[in-house]
């Protein structure tokens, strides 16, 4: 009975190994397009980066740097961008808030590449409170609550990206700052909810203002230092918020960016998803890849009460 096991054990091990079959997976060439990548604020001149799209199986993107570069400031020509290096142009031109900006490129051999975006107005937190150890989370770990008041003018939707640090200062008076953690779990009032990707990153909060048009609101929202969990200075820290008014591109951009990053995570991190369909990037290039859009930003820090 032994032997018998023994070689229906050797049998079964053959036929898996026979099995083995060398699949050719056809890539078809990458097409090489002009890719602009730039994301530009109010009071900064305006920068873009210049690349030509490559496959990832050859190497980085080749630097573009000879294209004329144009710049329109809502439909008229404001300024050609001067090349400085390693695919970087640059404006002089300052970003204003409320103004249209179109960028156009011409490269050899390819078509005119065109992009535009609207620099969004500055986003209104008028107040914020927050707490210590709301909740414990199953490991031990605190989870702190911040309150913030959001102001919202007129019906037309805007979109918002939040960033959060804790200030500390050590006995000698040096300044620490610590990033802070969204809890994914946790977080679940529908403002945040909406986007569909707040759960695949917890260093962003990333949402619009759809279910609070015309009014003002206050997003609750929870955290973790997991830098300070057992540190003395944890209990005595200023919050600092940083919020991004962004532009209908850029929110779109940046929802593809978490998806993407989210689905591309490494095997062994929580984020890894193999069955996962690959996720391109958004683009708002026309005749080549990349992002122009705008943003503008707002940073308080709100002193523990």
């Amino acid at each position: 009975m032994k032997n018998r096991v023994i070689i229906i054990t050797i049998i079964i091990v053959t036929i898996i190994l026979g099995c083995n079959k060398e699949i050719v997976i056809y890539m078809p060439p990458n097409k090489a397009l002009p890719t602009i990548n730039s994301l530009f604020s109010p009071n900064e001149q305006i920068k873009i980066n210049l690349t030509k799209s490559t496959s990832p199986l050859f190497g980085l993107p080749k630097i573009i740097d000879d294209a004329l570069v144009l710049l329109y400031e809502d439909d008229n020509l404001a300024d050609t961008l001067v090349y400085t290096e390693n695919g970087l142009y640059v404006s002089e031109i300052i970003a204003k808030i409320g103004s249209a900006y179109r960028v156009e490129v011409f490269c050899k051999g390819h078509k005119t590449c065109c992009a535009y975006d609207t620099v969004p107005d500055f986003p209104v937190l008028s107040g914020c409170i927050f707490s210590d150890s709301a909740l414990i989370d199953k490991d031990g770990y605190y989870i702190s609550k911040a309150e913030l008041s959001i102001n919202n003018i007129g019906t037309k939707t805007g979109y918002y990206e939040i960033k959060m640090y804790a200030r500390y200062f050590d006995g000698l008076g040096i300044e620490n700052l610590s990033t802070l953690y969204f809890s994914q779990l946790n977080n679940s009032d529908p403002v945040i909810l909406e986007s569909g990707v707040s759960y695949l990153d917890n260093t962003v909060l990333i949402f619009s203002n759809n279910l609070f048009l015309n009014e003002s609101y206050i997003l609750p929202i929870y955290y973790q230092d997991y830098n300070n969990q057992a540190g003395k200075y944890y209990s005595n820290y200023d919050l600092i918020v940083s919020m991004w008014a962004i532009s209908p591109n850029y929110y779109k951009y940046k929802c593809s960016e978490i998806i993407q990053n989210y689905n591309g995570s490494g095997l062994f991190t929580p984020g890894n998803n193999l069955s996962a369909m690959p996720v391109s990037n958004y683009s708002n290039v026309e005749n080549g890849f990349g992002i122009f859009a705008a943003y503008s930003t707002t940073t308080d820090t709100f002193p523990k009460q």
